[in-house]
């Protein structure tokens, strides 16, 4: 079966500075699929001590915790959150 990502869970958010939040996507397909969450095109790193991936079977979650306007996306890119 191809991967299908279930979108209902998958909406944008604003996220006042020092909050936080999580989405939550459930994921289908055989085999099991690689998950990678992005923004603006470049994968998102989880060793940022304010984001948290975390990748199980047929689901995977983004959790940000104190937003901040800037977020590192990889050691050279920074992206501004709304």
């Amino acid at each position: 079966m191809k991967p299908q990502i279930s979108r209902e869970n998958l909406r944008s958010a604003t996220i006042k500075i020092g909050r936080s939040h999580t989405w939550s996507v459930n994921v289908s397909g055989e085999p099991v699929t690689l998950k990678t969450w992005s923004l603006e095109e470049k994968a998102i790193l989880d060793d940022h001590d304010r984001i948290t991936i975390t990748n199980e079977d047929y689901n995977t979650t983004f959790a940000i915790k104190n937003a901040q306007r800037k977020v590192m996306i990889d050691e050279k890119s920074e992206v501004n959150l709304f």
